[in-house]
């Protein structure tokens, strides 16, 4: 099954709202809500507020313009079949090479773009050449240089993690804390197993006591059992600061979900939401819901959770989370049913038939998603991912030929779900078939000439950083 492209570092930045709110320097904030943005509606959100920032006039432009075209290049890599966007980020980093052509950000932007379609070599080159121009010039290397170094040379996530503990421990600023741990706390939970990733958090939190460091060891406490540790951090941090919004939801979720607390800890969140800042709303409606849910009152839960999806728009990501959530209280039925309630308001959200249709699925209640898939076709014909999922759905029914069909369209519209279809489980029926191969061959080759093609486009309107 296609998972939802979630991004975990959109959850992280629940962690980094308190510390940018009262950031002097809106470009800092919205430098740190472009990296960390994962999902489609929050990117798109950002890109508003460059919009907006650059009509005011009284900002940088050419490193606007820098953020506007890693925006665009972030667009574009949650949905591969937008060639546009990917126009757009050209545009914006060659604008931002000719206001500024002695500053380093349009180049950053230009690497960013080669490294994605896939020439790494050319784009370590061209941060090579911006490193040897400020060693002539004397200059101290930028953090941000270094930054993209570090993101593009990594050959895994363990050496990622190194070179960005390394940057940090070199410039520990807020900004950069607030750039770099997303990326750090991901690449260790990629790298490390679960004891080592703990230990390694709480390394990192003693030299760096940042909030969101604090709020991925209470996750990570939870997921590994230790609800006792995860208890007495989640105290130690509101005895610091008592306005952690993202603390105080999970004292209460740990109460509701652990300590069979459900009504009291129902009637201490429902008392935050005066307090919770609008970021965090729908994590908490979200949690309303749940112990709700729990303690059997559905329509009361329904009416939260609605709340919380309406507030993020039906994203396909924060679906799936709430649907993941419903897993961890054993309710997933529960949650199939809320979807249905849903859909009967809302029927031209195609991100609720998707999670339709993944639920289904998940609860082998095959007939169903296929059908959700269907009106979700009806609604969208172009959207690649009704079809991989159905063929998912068609592989796991023992339908191969039906399912290869399904696999093809969907390979057509998005080429790029070929390394997807190569490592999901739900095609281990027909992935050694000569027919399979073939297909994932076809789309490889496609998606290789399209990148190259973009990529060519890119070095020929580069000048040489320097010049």
């Amino acid at each position: 099954m296609k998972p939802v492209q979630h991004r975990w570092k959109w959850m992280l930045l629940i962690g980094l709202w308190s510390s940018l709110a009262h950031a002097t320097d809106r470009l800092d904030s919205l430098e740190v809500s472009v990296w960390n943005a994962g999902s489609r509606p929050a990117l798109q959100q950002v890109e508003k507020q460059l919009i907006y920032t650059l009509g005011q006039g009284n900002a940088d432009t050419a490193h606007l313009y820098y953020l506007l075209s890693l925006t665009y290049l972030h667009l574009f890599m949650s949905d591969s079949t937008e060639v546009k966007l990917l126009q757009q980020a050209l545009q914006l980093a060659q604008e931002a090479i000719e206001l500024q052509p002695d500053s380093e950000v349009g180049y950053l932007a230009m690497s960013e773009m080669l490294s994605t379609l896939g020439k790494k070599t050319e784009a370590l080159f061209l941060l090579r050449t911006l490193e040897a121009n400020a060693q002539k010039k004397q200059k101290t290397k930028s953090w941000r240089l270094m930054f993209h170094l570090a993101r593009i040379q990594s050959q895994d996530p363990a050496s990622l993690a190194f070179t960005l503990e390394a940057l940090l421990k070199e410039n520990p600023s807020p900004l950069l804390q607030n750039l770099v741990l997303p990326d750090l706390v991901s690449a260790l939970q990629l790298s490390q197993p679960e004891a080592s990733y703990i230990k390694t958090l709480q390394q990192l939190e003693v030299r760096f006591p940042h909030p969101l460091l604090r709020h991925k060891l209470v996750s990570a406490y939870l997921e590994a059992g230790q609800v006792s540790h995860a208890q007495q951090l989640c105290q130690k941090s509101l005895q610091q600061d008592p306005r952690d919004s993202w603390m105080q939801i999970y004292t209460q979720v740990i109460r509701y979900q652990f300590l069979h607390q459900s009504e009291a800890a129902y009637h201490r969140l429902l008392a935050l939401e005066t307090q919770t800042p609008d970021t965090l709303h729908a994590l908490l409606w979200m949690h309303l819901g749940l112990v709700q849910q729990q303690m059997g009152h559905t329509t009361a839960a329904y009416a939260y959770l609605q709340k919380a999806l309406e507030q993020n728009d039906f994203s396909p990501e924060f679906l799936e989370e709430v649907h993941q959530a419903y897993i961890h209280i054993h309710q997933e039925p529960a949650f199939l049913s809320l979807l249905e309630h849903l859909q009967e308001e809302a029927s031209n959200h195609t991100a609720l038939y998707g999670q339709l249709g993944r639920t289904a699925s998940h609860l082998k209640r095959y007939p169903e998603a296929l059908g959700w898939y269907n009106q979700g076709l009806l609604l969208d014909p172009e959207e690649a991912t009704f079809h991989y999922n159905k063929s998912c759905v068609l592989a796991l029914q023992g339908k191969a030929t039906e399912s290869l069909h399904w696999l093809q369209q969907a390979l057509e519209l998005r080429p790029d779900l070929s390394m997807d279809a190569q490592r999901d489980t739900d095609f281990i029926s027909i992935q050694h078939s000569d027919a399979f191969q073939a297909l994932i061959l076809h789309s490889r080759k496609k998606q290789e000439a399209k990148a190259a093609a973009l990529a060519d486009t890119t070095m020929q309107t580069l000048p040489a950083p320097g010049k």
